[in-house]
């Protein structure tokens, strides 16, 4: 796909494969994301809840599921990144002897995928890349002079809740457009000399040819909706700071945030050969890849 200088196409990283897993059942009835998930650790929150207990009690919820997902796909080990990994009781309570199998949490969960990305595209030939992780809640935007966080604004993008038949239809592509439109105009003009190649994740199902499956955001099956988003950083004013590079144009690598989340699993637990790595990113709501290195 090419939107003015800009040249998008899926990226497969290899031996990674998606995973949903954030409708798991639970043994209460629930889903799990809605135990494990920041709408969840919100409400607590508001409820005066304290941190500790929240931490444990996401824990005490993923445990079942952690069990489930090893007597199905057998893995090695789980590893987890997303910004709910941080919240205070949850790795003392997750990481030990009751889980299914070893658990490993990223250094840094919020940023994991993202510097992880970073590194990939050094690895690629890309120096000076940027990464933009968008999550549910907000997008991060990650080069090797910034760190940059746009929160979602709930009151222009309400949260568009996945349905049981698993559509989400209906979101407007212009305001969704825009806000992922900020994300990549502020990794383009953070560097200088400008990124040459960009990794964009988004956090839902994506197809070969770039049309993105569900999430809160509505955009479900929306073919416009990448074309919109690249159209309005193309056409950003000359003298605007975060106008892509001229001539040599942007490459735009897009992928799952999941699959992201794997290759910072690959490098920070560097598995044998034949392992298996189950990758969890908690954030809005739980999302899944599998690594076979």
């Amino acid at each position: 796909m090419n939107v003015g200088r800009f040249t998008l196409e899926r990226l497969r990283l290899p031996g990674v494969t998606t995973l949903p897993v954030w409708n798991r059942p639970l043994p209460d009835g629930r889903e799990l994301w809605e135990r494990v998930g920041a709408p969840r650790v919100g409400e607590q929150r508001r409820l005066g809840v304290s941190e500790g207990e929240i931490g444990r009690g996401m824990a005490a919820a993923l445990l079942p599921v952690l069990a489930g997902l090893q007597e199905q796909l057998r893995p090695s080990v789980f590893f987890l990144t997303g910004g709910l990994c941080a919240v205070s009781g949850f790795r003392e309570e997750l990481v030990g002897t009751r889980a299914a199998c070893p658990v490993t949490i990223a250094r840094e969960p919020a940023w994991a995928a993202a510097e992880a990305g970073l590194a990939w595209l050094a690895e690629q030939g890309a120096p000076g890349g940027a990464v933009v992780d968008v999550g549910q809640t907000s997008i991060k935007t990650l080069t090797s002079s910034a760190r940059i966080l746009h929160e979602r604004d709930l009151s222009v993008l309400p949260l568009r809740l996945i349905a049981p038949d698993g559509t989400s239809h209906g979101a407007p592509t212009v305001p969704v457009a825009a806000f992922l439109a900020g994300g990549l105009r502020a990794a383009l003009a953070s560097e200088a000399p400008k990124p040459r190649r960009v990794l964009l994740a988004l956090p839902c199902p994506l197809e070969d040819d770039l049309v993105p499956g569900p999430c809160t955001y509505g955009w479900q099956g929306d073919r416009e909706l990448l074309p919109a988003v690249f159209g309005l950083v193309a056409a950003a004013p000359r003298a605007d700071v975060a106008r892509p590079i001229p001539d040599a144009g942007v490459s735009v690598l897009v992928l799952n945030d999941a699959e992201l989340g794997a290759e910072a699993a690959r490098r920070a637990l560097a598995p044998e050969p034949g392992t298996r790595v189950l990758c969890l990113t908690l954030g809005f709501g739980p999302g899944g890849a599998l690594l076979e290195a």
